[in-house]
Formats: structure tokens, C-alpha cells, sequence
């Protein structure tokens, strides 16, 4: 799990913030002996605050990754709030600030409209994202968690709508995470047919 940011742009920092909660969640976890966060404590969760192609270097060997990362305002999914499962449900209008997209990156790069012009690291990270799958150095699945952010300018602490959604972020961010770290079951074999031709 990687939170992408620069915490000197105020609402630029929230994959660092949900980063850090998500890290908390985990330690809190330990320290009390639940069970609940058990996984999570096998999963690596860091900081990206630098140029997005170094996503590269801190994914390696990674069979799947959840990034979080700012967003500037996009067009709004048919149900806005506080959550949006995923991007492809994009309409018209102007999502809220504490917005949240879910987009699968795994085989297909982002979309068109989002790589260009919506997340506040787009050009980079989705030209880390394709550049990893370009040369075989990107995880089987990557999953990218977008928070629309109302303030970018020089500054920090995030704005009040921002802030709201980081703890429901990260322990959703963790859950998804825990979820990618299971080993799939194998398919089972199919069973040969057994019937018998009818006697002539």
C-alpha cells in the first residue's frame, strides 16, 4: 500500500495522511492483540512524496498494490458522496471535495479524461503505471483510491471534507489490501465425463 503525496499543498497530502492512519490501524492492531488487522501486518505500507516514477522501485517484487492519491475535481459518478465504487460510473458534474474514486489499473491504463487532467500527480503516475507495464514491472493488480481535494496551493493541513474521509480511507484502503495479499485457490481440475455410450 502506497500513499502518493507532497505534504507542502495542503489536500496533495491526503495519500500521505491515509498512509500514516493506515499504519496506525495496523500498530494499534498489534499492540492490542486483535485479530482483525491480523494480515495487515504482513503488508508494507509507505510513503511516496517524490517523483512518481520511483513508484516503480517501491512496488517491486509486489504481486498487488493499493495507491492513494489526491485528485483535483472530475466529473462526478452517478452517486455522489462521501464514497464512489468506480470511475467507469462517470457522468457530468463537479464531484465534492472528500470524494473518493476507485479505479482497477490492473490490465488497462487510466482513463483518458483522469490521466490528463484529474489526479494532481496524473501525468506522472499514469506514465509510471504504464511504464511498469511496459516493461513487465508492474504488480499483477494495482488498484488506485482518488480523493477529490478542494485546496492545492502552497500550504499545509488538509481542507475539512479531505480530513473527514482519511480514517474511512485507510481502513478501507487496508481492507482491500488484505484482501489482494490471499493466495487465490486453485482452479480445481475438471473431472473427466464418466458416461457410458449407450449399448447398441
Amino acid at each position: 500500500m502506497i500513499g502518493v503525496g507532497n505534504p507542502l499543498r495542503h489536500d496533495d497530502a491526503v495519500g500521505l495522511e491515509v498512509a500514516r492512519r493506515a499504519q496506525a490501524l495496523v500498530e494499534d492492531a498489534a499492540s492490542s492483540g486483535r485479530m482483525a488487522h491480523a494480515r495487515e501486518a504482513r503488508i508494507a505500507i509507505c510513503e511516496q512524496e517524490g517523483e512518481p516514477l520511483a513508484l516503480l522501485e517501491a512496488w517491486e517484487g509486489a504481486d498487488a498494490v493499493v495507491l492513494v492519491d489526491a485528485m483535483h475535481r472530475p466529473h462526478t459518478a452517478r452517486r455522489t458522496g462521501p464514497a464512489i465504487p468506480d470511475a467507469e460510473e462517470a457522468t457530468h458534474g463537479a464531484a465534492p471535495a472528500g470524494t473518493i474514486q476507485r479505479l482497477d489499473a490492473s490490465t488497462r491504463p487510466l482513463p483518458a479524461d483522469l490521466s490528463s487532467s484529474s489526479s494532481t500527480h496524473a501525468l506522472g503516475l499514469a506514465g509510471a503505471l504504464e511504464l511498469g507495464r511496459a516493461l513487465g514491472r508492474l504488480p499483477a493488480r494495482v488498484i488506485l483510491y482518488g480523493v477529490v481535494g478542494a485546496r492545492f496551493d502552497a500550504g499545509v493541513g488538509l481542507s475539512p471534507a479531505v480530513q473527514e474521509v482519511v480514517g474511512q480511507l485507510a481502513a478501507r484502503a487496508l481492507r482491500e489490501a488484505n484482501e489482494l495479499s490471499r493466495p487465490r485457490s486453485p482452479t480445481p481440475p475438471r473431472r473427466a465425463s464418466t458416461a457410458r455410450s449407450p449399448p447398441r
